[in-house]
């Protein structure tokens, strides 16, 4: 081999192996994950009926309005998120916030762990080779390996909230009718990231309902 070559030989191979470490996630996802959740995807007739409805409809009735059956106040700034399948422990979740900087957010006007209605739970996510399930800026990077049956936790004044994975969807950043409960006598929680890993293209949105409930230490 031509020495004068070598160097340009290993900037090309460093470059690919740059692009494919990065872009390797991203295909997974397409030609994986995103098949899968696709292939296992029901849709309640009620989520059809809220995608139907017109946008700026949907954000007056939904923006700023608690979807919830219970008068309780409430009590608390924060409550914790774990699920063990991603190795995510007492992740703090911030009550009525839309900054997930420095923590997981539950949206505003949706229910609390154990009300009736959806606990509408938002977090970052960035290309999975760098997840950390204790950095808030890389939580939700590995939501999409949720199936259904999982469970999830979620710990607020004293009680523990077990949820199981329903359903996973992947909607528009737009799809304001998610943060609805398909039921609106039943237990739910959801949680929502941004999705391809890396990317703000969609949103994965991942639909849980509640198993059952117990006191804590």
């Amino acid at each position: 081999m031509d020495k004068k070559f070598f160097p340009a030989i290993v900037f090309l191979s460093v470059g690919f192996f740059i692009l494919a470490y990065t872009f390797y996630p991203i295909f997974l996802w397409y030609l994986v994950y995103l098949p899968k959740i696709e292939s296992n995807n029901i849709i309640s007739p009620l989520s059809q009926i809220l995608q139907s409805q017109p946008r700026d409809k949907m954000q007056m009735e939904v923006v700023g309005k608690r979807f919830l059956f219970s008068a309780e106040p409430v009590q608390a700034e924060n409550f914790f998120l774990s699920i063990p399948k991603l190795k995510i422990k007492d992740a703090e979740v911030k009550v009525e916030s839309t900054d997930f900087l420095s923590s997981l957010a539950q949206y505003p006007g949706t229910a609390l762990p154990g009300e009736r209605g959806n606990v509408f739970i938002t977090g970052h996510s960035v290309l999975p080779q760098f997840y950390n399930p204790k950095n808030y800026f890389s939580i939700f990077s590995t939501l999409y390996e949720l199936e259904k049956s999982d469970k999830i936790y979620l710990s607020y004044l004293g009680r523990e909230y077990v949820y199981q994975v329903e359903t996973l969807e992947v909607v528009s950043p737009d799809s304001s009718w998610v943060i609805l409960p398909p039921d609106p006598f039943g237990k739910y929680l959801t949680l929502s990231t941004c999705t391809p890993p890396g990317l703000k293209n969609q949103r994965l949105v991942v639909l849980t309902k509640i198993l059952g409930e117990e006191e804590t230490s």
